[in-house]
């Protein structure tokens, strides 16, 4: 691997409860540095947002969390790290040669009309700084059976099984690349960001307080959407809207 800091080191389990809990354990525990990974075959309670469960067949898809301290980042701006580590599992996708990569609003990664990885950011913040953060990633490698309808994976798209370690390679390469743009050039991560978000500027449904036609336009530094609906140009945060397949 030839990453100056994500990955380095990796802490490799067999299986785990969840790699985030872990990580945060790790942390209350012991000292540890910046780009410190998480990587383990199976989890017995992986989680995504809201809690709902991400299931994974042992040993068939990468499942990690990156451990961060990004105290260049104040509160209000924390939803830009959602953004960057979006954009890296996005890149990292279309690195193996996969066309129609997107990003569902807020950071889970499609392709075509099918989700193929999921994040999971949580955040310590002291004052309005951000003094940590832990990047719960879980992206389907060779899983075939058992996914969802809405799902897919590597080998479904490619028909042929990849390495986990490669494409945990390639990712922590594409981490820090975005990492590092996000403390450098935080604008360019949200020009990225909506430059390939999914579903934008088309017309369908959502639910806000009731089911109705909208647009997405785009999204914001703060991780508030625009839409353009039947009243006019509406702001929403994630909690706010669902999506109607």
């Amino acid at each position: 691997m030839t990453t100056n800091f994500v990955g380095q080191p990796t802490i490799r389990l067999k299986t785990v409860d969840s790699t985030n809990k872990y990580a945060a354990n790790f942390m209350s525990l012991s000292e540890w540095s910046e780009g410190t990974a998480i990587l383990s075959e199976h989890q017995t309670e992986g989680r995504g947002r809201k809690d709902k469960n991400w299931n994974s067949s042992a040993g068939e898809n990468l499942l990690m969390s990156l451990m961060l301290k990004p105290n260049f980042l104040l509160a209000h701006e924390v939803f830009q790290l959602s953004m960057a580590m979006a954009l890296a599992v996005g890149a990292t996708v279309s690195s193996f040669g996969i066309d129609q990569v997107s990003v569902k609003w807020p950071n889970d990664i499609y392709v075509e009309s099918k989700k193929i990885a999921g994040i999971l950011i949580e955040n310590q913040v002291r004052g309005q700084i951000v003094v940590s953060s832990i990047v719960g990633i879980g992206l389907n490698v060779n899983q075939i059976n058992g996914l969802d309808d809405r799902a897919t994976s590597f080998k479904k798209v490619l028909g042929n099984d990849l390495s986990v370690n490669v494409v945990f390679d390639q990712l922590c390469l594409e981490l820090e690349k975005q990492y590092q743009t996000l403390r450098s050039n935080p604008l360019a991560i949200l020009e990225d960001y909506n430059e390939g978000l999914y579903a934008k500027g088309i017309p369908r449904a959502y639910v806000f307080n009731e089911i109705q036609n909208a647009v997405l336009i785009g999204v914001e530094r703060n991780g508030f959407a625009r839409f353009s609906t039947s009243e006019g140009e509406k702001h929403y945060d994630i909690d706010s809207v669902r999506w109607v397949w």
